[in-house]
Formats: structure tokens, C-alpha cells, sequence
């Protein structure tokens, strides 16, 4: 008998269920397809989240630091599998499509999964946190959506109580299509449709022992607060870290951003219109003196990088990014609003990246999900044997003087079977970026940029 598998990817988040048995119906107020009931225990994840008072609720710190570590976990273990390349990922998309799946777990399949993705945090908090998550981070910038596509021949083999909560609380749009070529077309239309054509062809084939694809959509686009002007875009010289040249624009500007650091990096965000996210650049570099001031990275370049002896002038930015912890990166959020004047530039760019975070979930400890003989989704659906056999991540970005377009998807795919310092922050060479949020600096995309072009 085949194994039943579950891909995630970013972006679209898709999970492919095997055929079931048993009688389904469909009542007046369940979602628009088949479903079955599940006699109501009190048990299950989706309705313990519902029973729980708020004045339960973990600190948003506690929960904040949770899942900086699932975010820099999931962001070190992709960037240390990137090689050469760009890197990018969102860890929110990651989360929504993980969590709308946790909702169906049970068992240690359920600790597993939520212990991942929120370390330290009871089970009821650590899935209410992707919802609250969602509410706190959308806008008219940042555009979330979620869908549930069930096998037509299959309509009847997901309980009524699971679809209802995650239709309710993530807003997904539930409906019942073909598993064949025209399936896929339709996922992939909605897909490109909720992230502005950023995102195509994500789902490659739906084989008929699939039955259920469950999709998060992001979308970013935003302007600058302070655009740049046609004379603050200058051609320039990037220096990749496998030692070639490129010519590229760079954005260059004095003032305007914030100033960043800690004791492995200096950097700086700019914000976009609104103020509610920012762009944020980490600059490996080492410390020197109390300010953390690196003069030979804040010096444009005379000299070829490969003759410099500053050993970050030659790093590696992913194997950088590998080595970067939950508190590194907190540090380096924590040190803005220190009222430093900056220079900088960054370069114009386009990336796009994908990837299976199979291997990074398992490598974190979500092992049973993974596993036929392990895995519990009962209280997603009456079929045995359903377990996640890939998880598809998919992002792409766009970075240019009017500001910044981004976009992710997540598939989730089932089988039945102080002081004021001049600064500059130069970003010539290999450099990390983030997409945060500014109300907790949470990063929605995290990426490198080893070239340019």
C-alpha cells in the first residue's frame, strides 16, 4: 500500500490526501464541500484552542522569542544547503501553511509539529499564534491568503469540525476540484492570482491518490517612505563572494535609515510607506572599538577584495547566515534607535528561490509527520496512514528604487497511502536581508544576496 505524503511549500501550502471510507454528508453550516462529522471529544487540538481563555495567553515575548527560534532554526538550515546562490524564504508562510496542517495532528505527531514551530509554548498558544500572527502582519502592503482544494472523487473523507475551524480561522477558501491537469492549472492560477504573477506553476502534477491540497499565498509590495531620486541610483561594481565582478545599480543615500549592529554584523533598515515594515540589511563585518566601526568595510573598495586581509571581506554570506542565532538576530534588532547618521548603498536586485524543507523540519525534530507508521492526522480526516513527504517552498523579490515587491508559498501535500557616529554601510559584496515586520522585527522574508545579476 502506498504511503500517504504531505508537501509543504512556500507560498502555496498543499497537502494531497488519499481516498477514505465511510459514509459524508454535509450540513447547513459546514464548509461547501462533503464532509464527515467527528464525534466531539473536546480533544482535539482545534477545539482546545477554542475553550481557551485569554487570560491564559503566554507573555508576547514568550511567544515572540518561540518563534525567532523556529524562524532563525528553518532560515540557518536553508542557508547552509545554498551554496552559491541567493537564498530566500518566508518563515510566516512556512508557519501559516505548518499550522493550518497542525490543526488536523494529534498525538505526538501534534507535539512534534507545534514544538517545532513554537518551542517552549503550550499547544493551545502555539496555534493560536500563526492566526494572531496573520492579523498583526496584514495590510493593504502585505496580502495573506489560504485555500483548501479537495479531491472531487474524495469530498467525503475530511471531518466537518477540522475544515470549519481552519476555514474560519485562517480565512481559507475550502472547494472541491479534478485531481488532473485542469486541478493544477486551477491551483496555479489562484496561486500567480493572490501573488500578483509573482509565483507560477508551483504544483507540478496531482496523481488521483492525492485528495487534498492546502495552499498559503503571500504577497509584498510596498513603496519606500523616502524614495530615491534618479541621481541616488549609480552604477557600481558588486563583488560576489566566489570572487567574480558584477555591474549592477546600486540605491545609495545619506540618512533616512536606521542604524544596526551587534558583534558579528553592521546594517540598517529603511522603512517603507506606513512605517509598518522596513527593509533590513546585515553586513557581516567584525567589531572594532566600541561603536563597532569597520573601516575597511565602510571604505569603498580601492583595492581587489581577494588581496584584502579582513577576513569578513571574503566571507561566505550563507555560511555566515548558518552560523546566525535566534539571539544574534534579536541583538541586532535591539541595537536601532541609536541616532547614528548613515551612509549607504545596496544594489538593485531580482531573486527568486526554491526549495523542499523536508530534510530542515526533520533536522529540527518534526519526525513523525514524516513517517507512515507514525504519523497521526486524526483529527483531520478518518483515513490511516496519512504522513507529510515533502514540504515545497517557493519565493521570489524584487528590489528597486520604487520600493520592494515579494511574494512566497508553502505547499503541504498529502497521499492516501547612544552616541551620534557617522556610519557606512557599504553593500558592494555578499550581504543578508530581511523583510520585517516593525512592530517585533520578525523577519516575513529572510534572504541572501551572493549575486547580483
Amino acid at each position: 500500500m502506498k504511503s500517504k505524503r504531505l508537501f509543504a511549500g512556500i507560498l502555496i501550502s498543499s497537502m494531497l490526501l488519499s481516498m477514505g471510507t465511510g459514509c459524508s454528508k454535509k450540513s447547513a453550516d459546514s464548509p461547501s464541500v462533503e464532509t464527515i462529522e467527528q464525534k466531539a471529544s473536546g480533544n482535539a487540538i482545534y477545539e482546545l484552542v477554542s475553550a481557551k481563555s485569554a487570560k491564559e495567553k503566554s507573555s508576547d515575548e514568550d511567544l515572540q522569542k518561540a518563534y525567532s527560534e523556529f524562524a532563525l532554526g528553518m532560515i540557518r538550515r536553508g542557508a547552509a544547503g545554498a551554496g552559491n546562490d541567493n537564498f530566500m524564504v518566508s518563515t510566516d508562510s512556512a508557519l501559516f501553511a505548518l499550522e493550518m496542517t497542525a490543526a488536523g495532528a494529534d498525538g505526538e505527531t501534534l507535539d512534534q509539529m507545534l514544538g517545532t514551530l513554537m518551542p517552549g509554548v503550550d499547544k493551545e498558544d502555539a496555534l493560536l499564534f500563526a492566526v494572531d500572527r496573520m492579523a498583526q502582519i496584514k495590510s493593504d502592503q502585505l496580502q495573506i491568503a489560504n485555500s483548501i482544494w479537495i479531491n472531487d472523487k474524495s469530498k467525503g473523507a475530511f471531518y466537518d469540525g477540522y475544515l470549519k475551524y481552519v476555514e474560519k480561522n485562517f480565512d481559507a477558501k475550502i472547494g472541491a476540484i479534478p485531481f488532473n491537469d485542469s486541478g493544477v492549472d486551477k491551483i496555479n492560477s489562484w496561486v500567480s492570482d493572490k501573488t500578483d504573477g509573482m509565483i507560477q506553476n508551483l504544483i507540478k502534477v496531482l496523481e488521483e491518490e492525492d485528495k487534498m491540497v492546502l495552499v498559503n499565498a503571500l504577497s509584498f509590495e510596498a513603496k519606500w517612505k523616502k524614495p530615491f531620486e534618479a541621481e541616488d541610483v549609480k552604477e557600481g561594481t558588486f563583488y560576489r563572494g566566489d570572487g567574480q565582478r558584477e555591474t549592477c545599480n546600486f540605491l545609495c543615500g545619506d540618512g533616512g535609515v536606521g542604524y544596526l549592529y551587534n558583534d558579528k554584523a553592521t546594517g540598517f533598515y529603511k522603512v517603507y510607506e506606513g512605517e509598518k515594515y522596513a527593509f533590513m540589511v546585515i553586513l557581516p563585518g567584525a567589531p572594532k572599538d566600541d561603536f563597532l566601526v569597520i573601516d575597511s568595510l565602510l571604505d569603498e573598495p580601492s583595492t581587489s577584495y581577494e588581496d584584502d586581509e579582513d577576513e569578513y571581506l571574503n566571507v561566505d554570506i550563507n555560511v555566515f547566515v548558518a552560523g546566525m542565532t535566534a539571539e544574534d538576530y534579536r541583538s541586532f534588532w535591539g541595537s536601532r534607535g541609536n541616532g547614528d547618521h548613515v551612509e549607504f548603498k545596496f544594489p538593485e536586485f531580482t531573486s527568486e528561490y526554491e526549495t523542499s524543507l523536508r530534510e530542515i523540519l526533520l533536522d529540527m525534530g518534526m519526525t513523525n509527520a514524516f513517517s507512515d507508521e507514525t504519523a497521526n492526522f486524526g483529527n483531520m480526516s478518518n483515513l490511516t496512514g496519512l504522513c507529510i513527504d515533502d514540504v515545497i517552498h517557493m519565493t521570489r523579490i524584487e528590489v528597486n528604487a520604487e520600493g520592494t515587491k515579494a511574494a512566497a508559498s508553502t505547499a503541504v501535500v498529502m497521499e492516501h497511502n547612544g552616541v551620534i557616529q557617522n556610519r557606512k554601510v557599504i553593500c558592494d559584496r555578499p550581504f543578508a536581508y530581511a523583510i520585517v515586520d516593525m512592530e517585533t522585527g520578525l523577519p516575513i522574508f529572510f534572504g541572501t544576496v551572493e549575486h547580483v545579476n
